[in-house]
């Protein structure tokens, strides 16, 4: 990200939005053509939830649910303990949940031997509490053919809601001697850690945020940075906080800057800045879709800061206009999506402008259409 650079603008350049969104972006979105692009590099997933008492990483609705119990609640580790170790934990190592920490519901889900099974299981010198992990192959042949033979099965799947908690949600566990019970993620090899280790050691944190900060320099109320490996950005509104990879991490130069002021643009919104919220009355149906036209026409406005010689301008347009033609695409006439249009692209002059200019803005607390209805 050393070749980018923000150029300083003598005077801020008049823009007409009606024209800009006529002339300019709507023309954009429907010449687009391919497909969306992420931007990201394919990576080692290290971002899996997992059990971090035994290692194994949650299933695929469970890391789900965990995931979005980390954003919310604001926590970077990725391991969790099942309630049913808290009494354990408590009772040999004084380990003990944080007082009013809310926990995270999950389906437990197992595959166990039926009782006709467990009956036998005895015979072979194994515990009727054995899962059919721990019992060899040879004698759950034998069980399963003894089973078959009187019509009957040999194992079932067996669900329950459960709870679980991350592992920063404990007192005397994380940097203390008892963190040596936590287990690494099963999922990760060996040699997987150690190439993790040299994308580190290139990483261009210091230098991305050095660029970030050129950026918001103006910015009257900042936004927290931070980079992680995760496929997709975001803004977190809880903690003020966006959430980047890296531009090592990603394909080009193009890609890191579209969602690194897509996310600035975002957080524009928070209550401290121009909180929009204010501005258009949102329900349930389109509001998601404004924020997000609103996001990437900001990032539009905001390439006029940036050397046309220094960024492929024109990559950057096809994919905005691709985004912004998903998120439109639940409106059918032209003269709707140029609705929504001018009403994104007024928030997103202001939004652009906080970020940039803040002292040539006036932000006015009002409905700007009180017949538009969406929600963020």
């Amino acid at each position: 990200m050393t070749t980018l650079q923000i150029n300083k603008l003598t005077k801020e350049p008049t823009m007409d939005i009606k024209e800009s969104v006529i002339d300019f972006i709507y023309p954009m979105m429907e010449k687009a053509l391919g497909d969306w692009e992420n931007g990201g590099k394919a990576l080692i997933n290290i971002d899996d939830t997992f059990n971090a008492l035994h290692g194994y990483t949650f299933n695929q609705q469970n890391r789900v649910t965990t995931k979005l119990y980390n954003q919310h609640y604001g926590f970077e580790n990725k391991g969790f303990i099942s309630q049913s170790s808290f009494s354990k934990l408590y009772k040999e190592h004084q380990i003990i949940l944080i007082k009013g920490t809310k926990l995270c519901p999950i389906w437990f889900n197992s595959i166990v031997f039926t009782k006709a099974a467990k009956d036998l299981l005895v015979k072979y010198g194994y515990k009727r509490s054995s899962y059919p992990s721990q019992v060899s192959q040879e004698v759950k042949a034998k069980i399963n053919e003894q089973l078959k033979a009187a019509g009957e099965k040999m194992i079932y799947r067996f669900s329950k809601l459960s709870y679980v908690a991350n592992v920063e949600s404990f007192n005397n566990l994380l940097g203390t001697e008892n963190e040596k019970l936590l287990k690494e993620n099963k999922n990760i090899t060996a040699d997987q850690w150690q190439l993790i280790q040299e994308q580190e050691k290139n990483s261009t944190e210091l230098k991305d945020l050095e660029f970030i900060n050129s950026m918001i320099v103006n910015m009257e109320s900042k936004p927290n940075i931070k980079f992680h490996r995760e496929m997709t950005a975001y803004y977190r509104p809880s903690t003020d906080t966006v959430n980047i990879r890296r531009s090592s991490d990603m394909l080009s130069d193009e890609n890191f800057l579209e969602t690194v002021i897509h996310e600035l643009i975002h957080s524009t919104n928070h209550q401290t800045r121009t909180n929009r919220r204010n501005k258009v009355i949102y329900n349930e149906t389109h509001g998601r879709s404004l924020e997000e036209c609103v996001a990437e026409i900001g990032m539009l406005y905001s390439l006029k800061r940036f050397d046309n010689n220094a960024i492929d301008k024109d990559k950057i347009y096809n994919n905005a206009g691709l985004y912004i033609k998903g998120w439109l695409s639940m409106f059918k006439t032209k003269k709707e999506k140029v609705e929504r249009l001018l009403i994104a692209a007024k928030l997103a002059d202001q939004a652009e402008k906080y970020i940039f200019q803040p002292k040539e803005i006036k932000i006015v607390n009002k409905p700007i259409d009180k017949q538009f209805n969406g929600c963020l």
